[in-house]
């Protein structure tokens, strides 16, 4: 829906993802911290020190949505500290598509798992952060971007067509 968006206002994709990409990882950390407060999103039974007992549970889970709110938050810092060196538009979008996939992944592993691993979830996961790093690979060898190929163009608005 937002590269839809971008698109009909005719904004640079690479440009607008890396704009939003670390408040996208900020805003899965305060949604998954609500998971948290609310008591969902809870994970497997766990030992002692690493669960927490949840309201109608006798035994202690994982804080699944805790570990991964903690990790978005780290990916967040990440990505705002990477914008300052990207070596072309959408590289910050591309690495939020890696990041967040594989945090995912791994933080499916202490979650309740009614089939068998890996999960649906983490096949879709490991294939998202796959396609992205292949994309970024091909970008990134394309070379360094110079000041001239990395200019902040001006768009026009979007005039309405009749």
């Amino acid at each position: 829906m937002a590269a839809w968006c971008a698109w009909r206002q005719r904004l640079p994709l690479g440009r607008t993802a890396d704009l939003f990409a670390p408040y996208l990882a900020l805003g899965v950390a305060f949604q998954r911290a609500g998971c948290l407060v609310r008591g969902d999103c809870f994970g497997a039974v766990a030992s002692p020190p690493l669960g927490l007992v949840f309201p109608g549970f006798a035994q202690p889970r994982y804080p699944a949505e805790l570990y991964e709110a903690v990790l978005a938050l780290g990916l967040c810092g990440l990505l705002l500290l990477w914008r300052e060196r990207r070596r072309f538009p959408g590289e910050i979008g591309l690495a939020f598509l890696i990041g967040y996939p594989l945090l995912r992944a791994g933080v499916d592993f202490f979650r309740i798992n009614l089939g068998g691993w890996p999960t649906v979830d983490q096949l879709v996961s490991l294939t998202v952060a796959a396609v992205a790093a292949a994309v970024w690979l091909w970008r990134r060898s394309a070379g360094p971007v110079t000041p001239a190929r990395c200019q902040d163009h001006r768009v026009e608005p979007n005039v309405r067509r009749r």
